[in-house]
């Protein structure tokens, strides 16, 4: 791996991180992969819900600079954040797949909105949900 690309997966890695504690996704063992994925790709993630084990992939590619990388570890741990209502969901009788799929895209893109602030500083969201 060149050393830009090293950096950028080192950073990457730290802003999953960030993100899996400010969203609560503690009981979660995640481990990190960069690799080469398809082009319009910057990452995947594939879990094992009942394990609560993830691998998140960085796409090789192309390094990203700080912007990109925050925004795409947001992206991946709300897909995590989501992963066990979309697949109880997808047990469903008569339920697309491609609907629920979709449908949790739509709940990240907001997700994205309301957890940046304007892509400065990151909100806590034990700070949106304080304790009763």
């Amino acid at each position: 791996m060149e050393k830009e690309m090293a950096e950028s997966f080192e950073m990457f890695k730290g802003e999953c991180d960030s993100w899996q504690w400010r969203l609560g996704l503690h009981s979660w063992n995640v481990r990190y992969e960069c690799s080469t994925l398809d082009k319009e790709v910057r990452a995947e993630v594939a879990y094992d819900i009942v394990n609560c084990c993830a691998t998140i992939t960085l796409n090789d590619l192309e390094a990203l600079d700080q912007d990109e990388l925050s925004r795409t570890a947001l992206h991946e741990m709300c897909e995590l954040l989501l992963c066990r209502m979309a697949g109880m969901a997808s047990q469903r009788f008569g339920v697309i797949e491609a609907d629920i799929e979709e449908e949790t895209h739509r709940i990240i893109r907001t997700l994205e909105k309301v957890l940046e602030d304007d892509w400065g500083e990151p909100v806590n969201v034990s700070d949106l949900f304080p304790e009763v």
